[in-house]
């Protein structure tokens, strides 16, 4: 029993430990005070080394990352970033520095897993940026697919909510809502940003317009007016200025106002790049007012000899520019059966009086639309040698190259490109219908999508944008957006039905 009698245990237990101590040499014992400091420090050393948390440990480790940022050396910085990573793997701010340090290193693929994780599970506004920088900032909005974009939106969005006084993303975040089609959030966006930028007020104001909100849109565009106005009165030789306040009253559909401000902007042109600048926003603004009176005036002779008259002003002060020659050709081919001595001779003036180019470019657009493509071709393409800077004469002879079969969609879609470049970002929504239409027909469905999009809002390309974009939706399984743009091309087919057979009673009322 003794031997499982815990007292007995202590007893031995105590007479051990007396027994042991009464055994060592205390009279040689300060011989060994060295060695036992020597591995207590060691013992010290080793646990503050082995301790990961320690602030010793942690300021060394700093210190290191400083020295190998000082010096460019990634490879000891990822080194480091890791070790702290250890402690603290779900620590933001580290995980952001080593993906910076893999990127520096060419690791691309392991930061953007990086960067997208702190997105994904942190939110974190700066990885955000990161992605925006490197995977969409100088891509054209045609390049994205469908989850690019979202992801893009989602990114800016994130951005916005947590720095809504980052000007320079809000702006990206209102263009990728108005390239969304998203205007009522745009709209709000965009009054934020007219407090720095006078001109997105004007442009916030034309989408209320569009919108049908006619009352916020002219308060919008006479605030923009005034604002801009002060500026020019302060600086009355600033170019830009000045047709910022011109565009501003061709909104307010002030024409005569605008064209007086562009023609001092002209006069007062420091350089020859701004004198042309104000010459193509004069041929615009007579562009635009002729436009406007088209829609109150009637086609007597009397009026076309003003409205062309007009637009030989144009012609003199914008030759190449893209909607003067169309303005011209329409105006030329729309009154070529006038026998009026008056309009011909203007016909007359404003083919002659523009340059050779133009003169082909009128004569090709005029056999394109009778159909005659080979005489098509042949005068818009000396009209391209001639003026090759022209984006109309570019989308013109695109067009007629895709008369001629599906063989020249490559080149025809080539020459398109090149004029939606020379005019961005005031492209005519003619120029991408163009280019949405080709690119239908070479079956890429999803790239043609947002320049079909983008030429709704003119009446006359309307129904065969919808006719396509039926097809391209389905082409990529949205069938329901598919049947939205089937309805509409049936109803417009039905309404366009329903003109011609007034027409046909109002011509022939007993119907023979």
């Amino acid at each position: 029993m003794k031997y499982i009698n815990p007292i007995n245990w202590f007893r031995w237990i105590g007479q051990f430990v007396t027994a042991y101590l009464y055994s060592i040499p205390w009279k040689e014992a300060p011989k060994s005070i060295p060695a036992i400091i020597l591995v207590l420090a060691l013992i010290t050393i080793a646990a503050v080394a082995f301790t990961e948390d320690s602030s010793w440990r942690r300021s060394l480790m700093a210190r290191q990352l400083a020295s190998a940022n000082e010096q460019d050396d990634f490879e000891t910085m990822e080194l480091v970033l890791r070790r702290q990573l250890r402690t603290k793997p779900n620590d933001s701010d580290l995980n952001f520095r080593l993906a910076l340090t893999l990127e520096k290193q060419e690791e691309v693929e392991e930061a953007d897993a990086i960067m997208h994780q702190l997105v994904d599970s942190k939110s974190y506004g700066a990885a955000a940026r990161w992605i925006i920088a490197k995977n969409y900032i100088g891509k054209n909005w045609g390049e994205l697919d469908e989850d690019q974009r979202t992801e893009f939106g989602d990114l800016l969005q994130l951005i916005y909510e947590e720095s809504p006084e980052d000007w320079n993303y809000k702006q990206l975040y209102a263009d990728f809502l108005i390239a969304q089609d998203r205007m009522k959030e745009a709209a709000g966006l965009l009054e934020e940003l007219a407090v720095r930028q006078p001109m997105r007020g004007l442009q916030a104001a034309a989408i209320y317009r569009r919108m049908g909100d006619e009352d916020r849109a002219d308060a919008l565009g006479l605030q923009t007016l005034d604002h801009v106005g002060k500026l020019l009165d302060d600086d009355p030789t600033n170019t830009v200025l000045a047709l910022a306040v011109a565009q501003t009253q061709l909104f307010a559909d002030r024409h005569m106002d605008a064209i007086q401000t562009i023609k001092r902007a002209v006069d007062r042109a420091k350089t020859p790049d701004e004198q042309t600048r104000a010459r193509q926003a004069m041929g615009e603004a007579i562009v635009a007012w002729i436009m406007h009176l088209e829609k109150t005036t009637n086609d007597s002779p009397e009026s076309q000899i003003d409205l062309m008259r007009k637009l030989q002003v144009a012609v003199n002060f914008a030759p190449d520019n893209p909607r003067v020659l169309t303005l011209v050709t329409d105006k030329v081919l729309s009154t070529a059966q006038s026998d009026h001595p008056q309009v011909k001779a203007l016909q007359k003036t404003l083919v002659e009086g523009s340059s050779p180019g133009i003169s082909h470019f009128i004569m090709g657009t005029g056999a394109l639309m009778r159909g005659n493509n080979d005489t098509a071709l042949k005068h818009l393409r000396m009209a391209a040698d001639l003026l090759p800077q022209s984006a109309a004469i570019l989308n013109n002879l695109a067009v007629a190259m895709t008369a001629r079969g599906d063989e020249n969609l490559e080149d025809a879609l080539k020459l398109i490109n090149r004029a939606i470049d020379q005019t961005s970002p005031n492209t005519t929504p003619h120029f991408y219908e163009t280019r949405g239409q080709i690119l239908f027909r070479l079956g890429r469905h999803e790239k043609a999508i947002p320049d079909l999009l983008r030429s709704l809002p003119v009446e006359s390309l309307k129904l065969n944008a919808h006719r396509a974009l039926a097809t391209c939706y389905e082409e990529i399984g949205m069938d329901e957006i598919a049947e939205g743009h089937r309805e509409t091309v049936k109803t417009m087919e039905e309404e366009e039905a329903a003109k011609d057979d007034k027409v046909g009673e109002t011509k022939d009322p007993l119907g023979l």
